[in-house]
């Protein structure tokens, strides 16, 4: 999931606000036992210096990356042009993607469009690997999301092929592709051991 946040800043401060590139990498999944939804985060990359508290104060999986963004949008929202290149050891990037604002929201494998948008859009607990090895957790909050259809026109996204998740011969075949302009959202930090 990338995106640029526009005016990062931190909850207790009315201080500066910064603008850099972020990728979120999250896999959707369920407690065996008690059946609870809930979010693996894989790690993020952040294009910014501030990615140093993250990492070494909370030992969260967040890594350094240089962005290149090349988003155009036409007057109605939708994307003419929406390119995004991260430059990263541990998950380069490159992606280009198709606006459909107007397309209808088609989401196979879930009961009807609304549940979808509940699995895949809006926040649950979500879990990592801490950099010490511990299992650690946070929570993100935002308003529910109103995401448009998009295509993959070129993917290659190297952390999914290197952890073989996706290998980059199938990343262009997408489940779906949801494009939000813009939300407000609430990063819950620091981050709590489990």
């Amino acid at each position: 999931m990338p995106f640029e946040d526009e005016d990062f800043r931190w909850a207790a401060s009315d201080g500066p606000r910064w603008r850099f590139g972020q990728t979120n990498y999250r896999i959707y999944v369920r407690d065996r036992q008690t059946g609870k939804r809930a979010v693996w985060f894989l790690g993020t990359t952040l294009g910014s210096w501030r990615v140093v508290v993250p990492r070494y104060l909370w030992r969260l999986p967040w890594h350094y990356g240089r962005f290149a963004f090349t988003c155009e949008q036409v007057v109605d929202g939708q994307y003419s042009t929406y390119r995004i290149e991260t430059r990263s050891r541990w998950a380069p990037l490159a992606l280009e993607l198709d606006h459909h604002a107007d397309a209808p929201l088609e989401l196979p494998g879930f009961a009807d469009t609304k549940t979808a948008l509940d699995v895949l859009t809006h926040p649950l607990d979500g879990f990592f690997r801490r950099r010490d090895g511990h299992l650690g957790t946070y929570s993100v909050w935002h308003e529910r999301l109103a995401p448009t259809p998009g295509r993959v026109r070129h993917a290659r996204i190297g952390l999914l092929d290197r952890l073989g998740i996706v290998p980059f011969a199938e990343q262009a075949a997408a489940h779906s592709v949801l494009i939000q302009p813009r939300t407000e959202f609430q990063i819950h930090l620091p981050p709590r051991r489990c």
